[in-house]
């Protein structure tokens, strides 16, 4: 009886899971995938916490996110052709070893004391090139592992994968940074990458019959040509690529906000990055669980006004935050000063205001319990 009720609670579990999951060789690319973006949110968060530790620069981040940026906008067409013309997952497997032995070898220089910004910033150009090669072959190889009318269910995973670890990656990030290092999670970064070239390795796919295709010129001409014609299409990159440039701006510049600003260390950055997939996470999550939806403009349109005003609430409050401290600033100097002088008048006696406390020791108070937390 006890072995009949598991069967069927197992048999109901499966029915519950998004319909792209119940395709065995998906399944396995996407638990790998799970892990290389893991070890890709890790990367990006010991990045630029390095770098702004080893400059405090805030223009030094701007070079990191160029470093990153600008192959991967450069190379983006050539790595698509590289994915119609090649097989993908042998392109998946070398591109993903490749970013791996990067990785590893700036956590193994961060580990021996012996990092430079040169270092960094050469690993990230390098690493943001072989994305470029990388991101298209993924995308044009699954959905040769399901049934095409699963293709929303599969798109919506992909993407729920993103969301769920820019909650929890970037936590773990800060957290192994603060306890034990950035070479650490770095080390960890470079598990993911490798877990997923081996899961391609053993991987089971099917046969992809390539027609014979013209020079790559003549490839990368062709899909220009199909961009204007597609209005739609044009629009969808258009979009995506503002927003990337734009909206997700502020990923670059946490550090900033979560050390000059906040005062919360690596494992407050982690979780003030964390934050920032929530609302994403459950979205897709729902559209995963769906074979089909309607038309999505509404929801690109909403998308679109979000991200904009949390980027405009977010701007105001740190400057608003900057110009609090500077304004308290002088008071709290010359509350400091006038303590200083009653103390010297009336020793071993308390003045009002130390026995009431002043603002600033309030604040003071609740950021050491803030730090404490984080």
């Amino acid at each position: 009886m006890a072995h009949t009720w598991a069967q069927g609670t197992v048999r109901r579990l499966a029915l519950r899971l998004p319909p792209a999951l119940h395709y065995p060789a998906y399944r396995a690319f996407w638990l790998g995938l799970l892990a290389s973006v893991s070890g890709y949110q890790i990367l990006r968060f010991g990045q630029f916490w390095l770098i702004y530790t080893l400059t405090d620069s805030h223009l030094a981040l701007g070079y990191m996110g160029l470093a990153n940026g600008v192959p991967a906008i450069c190379l983006n067409l050539f790595g698509g052709v590289f994915a119609d013309r090649f097989d993908q997952r042998r392109l998946i497997i070398t591109t993903q070893s490749v970013t791996a032995s990067l990785i590893l070898m700036l956590a193994t220089l961060t580990l021996l004391d012996v990092i430079q910004v040169w270092h960094v910033l050469v690993i990230a150009f390098c690493a943001g090139a072989v994305e470029s090669f990388d991101q298209p072959a993924r995308q044009s190889f699954y959905p040769h592992l399901i049934d095409r009318r699963v293709m929303v269910s599969a798109v919506a995973l992909n993407s729920s994968i993103w969301q769920g670890t820019r909650i929890i990656a970037p936590a773990v990030a800060g957290c192994i940074v603060a306890w034990v290092g950035t070479a650490a999670a770095f080390y960890l970064a470079s598990l993911g990458f490798f877990t997923m070239a081996t899961v391609m390795y053993r991987l089971q796919a099917p046969r992809i019959t390539r027609a014979a295709r013209g020079s790559a010129a003549h490839d990368i001409l062709e899909g220009l040509q199909f961009i204007r014609r597609n209005s739609l299409m044009a629009f969808l990159i258009a979009m995506t690529f503002f927003n990337s440039f734009f909206g997700l701006a502020y990923i670059t510049l946490m550090p900033v906000l979560a050390v000059a600003i906040l005062h919360v260390g690596a494992r407050g950055q982690g979780l003030l990055m964390g934050m920032g997939g929530v609302g994403a996470l459950l979205t897709t999550l729902w559209l995963s669980s769906r074979s089909h939806v309607g038309s999505s403009t509404t929801v690109v349109v909403v998308q679109l006004h979000v991200v904009c005003s949390a980027n405009i609430a977010r701007s105001l409050g740190a400057n608003d935050a900057r110009q609090t401290r500077r304004a308290r600033a002088p008071r709290a100097a010359a509350w400091t000063a006038q303590d200083t002088r009653r103390g010297a008048e009336s020793p071993g006696h308390l003045t009002a205001h130390q026995s009431a406390g002043g603002p600033e020791r309030c604040e003071t108070a609740l950021r050491g319990a803030l730090g404490h937390f984080f």
